[in-house]
């Protein structure tokens, strides 16, 4: 435990540091408090070459989250722009060819001809499109809805309508909703008439991301919007960096990962919690439509290790990791798959199909196909 007077010397020296790029602060203020080594591990592949069972798409950048297309055809990739810090884009890859096409960025920003239909009126379609978590789901109109965290001039949640003329899939703006205070959000699942979004931290505050994670507080919360009830906190979800989050109405669940707190929270759909399951840093979290199952990215290492990944973006990280599935009103759980990282390494999130995994990463520019059979 550290001392009420070491928690000022640490603070003082973070903040001397302010001068610094975030990730540089986040580096020296872990390797001041880690007081330990970490073990180095190589990245045995420079080539993005197969391995036995295991293959590679390259081309993107920190494929952070996807999500299946209506006909399975294919994944919807965020490409992820590091909090902000860069831009990113929505890219379609083709499942039998591996094709890359890209959906959106922000040079596809248009002169909002169409208003925004979906999210609040008085937000509008920014300029600077820097992705994170994705959301889809079918409106009852039977329309499909693509929701993106987007870490722009302020923090959005972005609506998307997808859309299919023959073969060819593309999205098209649909509104926004801004944030009502200085959350960060995360990743975000959509409810009836609205949505769930995880706020991981305050914005803006390199040092308080690094204060919540040492000691525990609780940064985190889950904040829900409607279009009838606008803003609205889910106060019993508070805790440390809240990560990946899931709304499955059949099960009257939501799925959130405290990644801060290395714990998988279920809850119902009012924030009262059901049960929990230990796994070291959850991020994201999927659906398993087959299996009926929820699967969840779980890295390895110590909190000293996570972070030096953000320092490699965007080169690989060889980062260990779990993907771990759960069933929906149960205490079952296991691993599914497991890895080393050094093939590819530090998954954020997982989804499966015809016995293969997709598994993407916040760092490098990769997508891993790993072959699993129970």
């Amino acid at each position: 435990m550290i001392s009420t007077n070491k928690e000022d010397a640490i603070f003082k020296s973070i903040n001397s540091l302010r001068r610094l790029a975030p990730r540089w602060v986040l580096l020296a203020a872990f390797l001041a408090l880690a007081g330990c080594s970490e073990r180095e591990i190589v990245d045995i592949d420079y080539l993005c070459t197969p391995q036995t069972a295991l293959d590679i798409v390259c081309g993107l950048q920190s494929p952070e989250d996807a999500e299946w297309l209506p006909d399975g055809s294919g994944l919807i990739i965020s490409e992820y722009g590091a909090m902000g810090e860069t831009e990113g884009r929505l890219t379609l890859m083709e499942i039998d060819s591996h094709r890359l096409t890209y959906l959106y960025d922000s040079q596809n920003v248009r002169a909002n001809v169409t208003g925004n239909l979906w999210g609040d009126a008085e937000c509008q379609e920014s300029s600077y499109f820097s992705p994170h978590g994705i959301s889809l789901s079918q409106r009852p109109s039977g329309r499909w809805q693509l929701l993106v965290v987007n870490h722009a001039e302020v923090e959005t949640i972005e609506f998307f309508e997808l859309k299919q003329i023959e073969e060819h899939w593309f999205v098209e703006w649909r509104g926004c909703v801004e944030a009502d205070d200085d959350s960060l959000f995360n990743d975000v699942t959509a409810a009836a008439r609205g949505f769930y979004v995880t706020r991981f931290a305050a914005r803006g505050s390199t040092t308080g991301v690094i204060l919540d994670y040492l000691f525990k507080r609780k940064g985190g919360i889950v904040k829900r919007w409607s279009i009838d009830k606008d803003w609205e906190t889910l106060e019993d979800t508070a805790g440390t960096m809240l990560n990946g989050i899931l709304w499955n109405a059949d099960a009257n669940e939501l799925v959130v990962n405290q990644w801060g707190n290395s714990r998988v929270a279920i809850y119902d759909g009012k924030g009262n919690k059901k049960r929990e399951f230990k796994y070291s840093f959850p991020d994201n979290v999927s659906w398993d439509g087959a299996r009926k199952n929820y699967l969840i990215a779980s890295k390895g290492g110590s909190f000293y290790a996570n972070a030096k990944c953000t320092l490699q973006l965007p080169e690989h990280c060889s980062q260990p990791f779990s993907i771990v599935e759960i069933t929906p009103n149960s205490d079952d759980s296991k691993i599914k798959y497991e890895s080393d990282g050094r093939f590819f390494g530090a998954s954020t999130n997982a989804v499966e199909k015809d016995g293969k995994l997709y598994i993407g990463s916040f760092t490098g520019s990769r997508l891993l196909i790993a072959d699993v059979h129970d």
